[in-house]
């Protein structure tokens, strides 16, 4: 008689324990979808179910309350040892995510355009606290349908030059990219920028995005080869599409800030050499990038 209520008090035992672990983790993975594992409240209103849950089933099974306690303490125990071991490994391989750099050149137009024996195209040098972003071996020397990357030291300061050799022109499409080792504080935005910077007064060639004005701009340079010439129609312009843009990452589910640089010029013919662009400073914000001015505020 004794050998089967101990027997019938170890299969409780295991099933509470099953049970309250197997609640827990229903609840744990719908709270995980949903991505508010983080809120404290969502937290204590889960385990409560949970207990709610269990306090049902031995009331069915009618037990008292203070044997339905001695057999959800297991269960619960081991829901906590289980619910540290996750929220201390997991997040380092699910939720998290380096910061990272990424710098996007357009230039159109170029294929309406004939060139010399070396053509060069300068663009501004991604810079983060006066130091450049990508290393020598990231920029240098790759090639892009005939035009090959290289770092110019120019009288306004470091550029990011596309040289060719062909007298056919064609557009250049770019992209360099890298991720750090972890997450990034971005203190200001300007410090994440394209260089050089100038003090000249606003271009006349400048496409601002909606909601940007000369507030949340600055100017830099971009080159435009003087031995280049259109072929045909004088009116021909050189469209310069630039984006760097600079994310802090991701920490345990939460996102850091992404800042992005925009530099959209409509060059016409005839204009050469050191060419003043603005630089547009904008914000991630509910699904699109808002203006921010020269100081890192939302305008």
């Amino acid at each position: 008689m004794m050998g089967n209520k101990i027997k019938k008090l170890n299969v409780d035992l295991i099933l509470s324990s099953l049970l309250v672990f197997a609640v827990f983790i229903v609840c744990l993975s719908v709270v995980w979808f949903i991505n508010y594992l983080t809120s404290i409240i969502t937290l204590a209103m889960m385990l409560g179910l949970v207990i709610l849950i269990l306090m049902l089933f031995y009331l069915i099974r009618k037990y008292k309350l203070r044997k339905t306690i001695f057999f959800i303490l297991p269960g619960v125990l081991a829901c906590a040892i289980f619910f540290m071991a996750f929220m201390s490994i997991i997040p380092w391989y699910v939720e998290n995510e380096p910061a990272s750099y990424d710098y996007k050149i357009m230039v159109r137009g170029l294929s309406n355009y004939s060139g010399g024996l070396a053509n060069d195209i300068l663009v501004p040098m991604p810079m983060k606290d006066g130091k450049r972003v990508f290393t020598d071996d990231e920029l240098q020397y790759r090639e892009f349908d005939g035009w090959k990357s290289m770092i110019i030291v120019s009288k306004e300061g470091y550029m990011l030059g596309f040289q060719s050799m062909d007298r056919n022109l064609t557009d250049i499409n770019a992209r360099f990219s890298k991720r750090l080792n972890g997450p990034e504080n971005i203190k200001n935005p300007v410090n994440d920028t394209l260089t050089p910077i100038s003090n000249v007064p606003l271009s006349n060639y400048t496409i601002f995005l909606d909601g940007y004005n000369g507030s949340n701009a600055y100017t830099s340079y971009v080159y435009v080869d003087q031995n280049i010439a259109p072929k045909k129609d004088k009116n021909e312009t050189i469209g310069f599409s630039l984006e760097f843009t600079a994310f802090e990452g991701r920490f345990r589910g939460i996102y850091g800030s992404r800042y992005r640089v925009s530099v959209i010029e409509a060059i016409p013919s005839g204009v050469a050499g050191p060419i003043p662009v603005k630089c547009q400073l904008g914000v991630f914000r509910d699904g699109q990038y808002v203006p921010i001015n020269v100081g890192g505020r939302l305008t």
